[in-house]
């Protein structure tokens, strides 16, 4: 439903079809007011003109369903005096019918729904009116209104709604407006207690239908609002010791505050719900958790903390289900707006949820080759989460930075994943089955270690808990003892890695120019340490055996460092 505003623009309407869809009911109703035409364009328009299009599909296979084109409905509006032109009812109706062919597998006969469109026009207006515009908890808050009406309206038909919370009124009298014509009626009502919660609160008078009538009750907009005391956050708990959630149990969740809870006569009381959801890893501030939470909430999010309750007065609690989130944001919501969407009334500061992780104790094989596939057992303090929470993301990860990662699932150079698949065993600890190879480039010799629990969610560090085997050197073997011509070195022996640990670096070390001829070679610790370096060419890298080409072929220079006469 859109309303065609005079100056060219379209609004979408929001309207209630009653009865709820049954497939089994084929009649169905939507009345509008066409008076809501100043709020859905201006105070300026003086007829409402809406657009209908009805959709339709069908769930079952065999069906096919037909709608017709777009309609439209107009409705000339009440002049000041409250007068509709000569001949022109004070409303309208538009049958829209939707056809389905056929209802179910073998039948033939089409069946048909139909929805009428009422849209109407009703002079209500609000006299006088001592509703304040913003509402105290702090204080009794009884308030009294005046509104004519129609002199047909029966009074006890008339309600008045603030957003979606209904009041109890008293009719305090009921009078002839002098000279009216057509005839109406000024009603004063009384209301004892004003209850409601939010913020910017539509004030609304309701109309019933008749008794016996199918109709829906009919809402008049006043175009006036009034908000109440907002929420406030002072405390937090839940039913863990200390006050984190649990990754595999649900928790009990609490929330302190005032101005949480508005006792209602007769009914049930009025409060906030508590909204939990997770957010980037990277917004840990309040501005950026309070916009990023009320996104949420706009877009329908779906609420991690469920079945809000009062359990004391101004404390409510809620259930919260097993999370591997690794920053959760929490806020209390209330309605708002002109048609009383949910939105945060307050945020709680950042880092209020945590979640419980436990930690790493160690490792079963600390020292591990550059290669292999044997897996190894990571130990941990505390319960690791379930496949349904850790969604895939459980890894142990070793890095030689100080601190995990700041987004896990996107870590960056420096932090490498040790275990192709991690599995969670009887005695909740970790079996890594190993990735082949370990990027020592990236590692170094040692690690820190952690355990990712969940998409954005990491435990603590264990300081160096992982070291990589050092290569052992067995055997030097040079491809000639000649001092010129090409020269391949091969070096064997073991846990040298192959190139998929990265690159490996083959240096010669000499004297240079200063090579001196030597009888025994234990002379050679008299003459200090080499200071020439030749950087070779790794030829081939394998974890037992590694060849390098220190001198190409045809390159005219010595295994000395000095140039070869020609």
């Amino acid at each position: 439903i859109q309303a065609l505003c005079s100056d060219g623009t379209e609004k979408p309407v929001t309207a209630t079809m009653f009865p709820p869809f049954d497939p089994s009911i084929r009649n169905y109703q939507v009345s509008l007011n066409a008076d809501e035409v100043h709020s859905w364009c201006s105070d300026a328009e003086t007829e409402a003109v809406l657009r209908i299009a009805v959709t339709a599909d069908a769930s079952s296979s065999f069906a096919s369903v037909t709608a017709p084109e777009v309609q439209s409905m107009v409705q000339q509006l009440m002049d000041a005096n409250g007068l509709l032109p000569t001949g022109v009812a004070t409303s309208t109706t538009l049958q829209v019918a939707v056809t389905v062919d056929p209802a179910n597998s073998g039948t033939s006969s089409p069946v048909p729904y139909t929805i009428t469109f009422v849209l109407g026009t009703l002079d209500l207006r609000i006299e006088t009116s001592t509703l304040q515009s913003l509402i105290s908890f702090d204080e009794t808050n009884s308030a009294s209104f005046s509104i004519s009406v129609p002199s047909t309206l029966a009074a006890e038909s008339v309600g008045l709604r603030l957003g979606p919370y209904q009041q109890a009124l008293t009719l305090v009298s009921s009078e002839a407006v002098a000279d009216s014509v057509p005839p109406r009626s000024l009603l004063t009502f009384n209301i004892d207690n004003v209850v409601a919660m939010g913020s910017e609160l539509p004030v609304i008078i309701t109309v019933q239908p008749p008794a016996g009538s199918s109709h829906p009750t009919l809402d008049v907009r006043t175009g006036s609002t009034v908000s109440t005391n907002m929420p406030v956050f002072t405390g937090f708990e839940t039913n863990q010791f200390d006050g984190t959630v649990s990754m595999t149990a649900p928790s009990t969740l609490t929330v302190s505050g005032t101005n949480l809870v508005v006792p209602v006569t007769g009914a049930d009381s009025i409060f906030p719900e508590i909204f939990i959801a997770s957010l980037p890893v990277s917004c840990n501030t309040p501005e950026c958790q309070e916009q990023t939470l009320q996104s949420l909430v706009a877009s329908g999010e779906t609420n991690l903390c469920s079945d809000t309750v009062i359990t004391q007065e101004n404390r409510l609690s809620c259930i919260i289900q097993p999370t591997g989130a690794g920053n959760l944001g929490l806020c209390l919501l209330i309605h708002s707006g002109i048609f009383s969407d949910w939105s945060c009334g307050t945020v709680a500061p950042p880092g209020t949820v945590q979640v419980e992780v436990p930690e790493v104790g160690g490792i079963s094989v600390p020292e591990q080759s550059m290669t292999g596939s044997e897996p190894f057992i990571v130990t941990v303090d505390g319960e690791l989460p379930p496949e349904s929470v850790s969604q895939g993301f459980l890894q142990v990860w070793a890095s030689p930075f100080d601190t995990p990662p700041e987004d896990p699932s996107n870590p960056g150079a420096g932090f490498v994943p040790l275990c192709a698949d991690a599995v969670v065993n009887a005695n909740n600890d970790i079996e890594c089955f190993r990735s082949q190879d370990i990027p020592v480039s990236q590692l170094g010799g040692s690690g820190n270690l952690f355990v990712q629990t969940g998409r954005d969610q990491t435990t603590g560090l264990l300081p160096g808990g992982l070291t990589i085997k050092n290569p052992v050197i067995n055997r030097v073997t040079r491809s000639h003892e000649f001092e010129v011509g090409a020269l391949k070195v091969i070096v064997e022996g073991s846990d040298f890695g192959t190139k998929d640990n990265g690159n490996m670096v083959c240096n010669l070390e000499s004297f240079g120019p200063d090579t001196q001829s030597l009888a025994d070679l234990r002379l050679a610790s008299g003459l200090g340490d080499p200071g020439y370096i030749t950087s070779c060419e790794v030829e081939s890298h394998e974890d037992t055996r590694v060849v390098c080409n220190c001198i190409q072929s045809g390159t005219q220079q010595s295994v000395l460092g000095t140039p070869v006469d020609q």
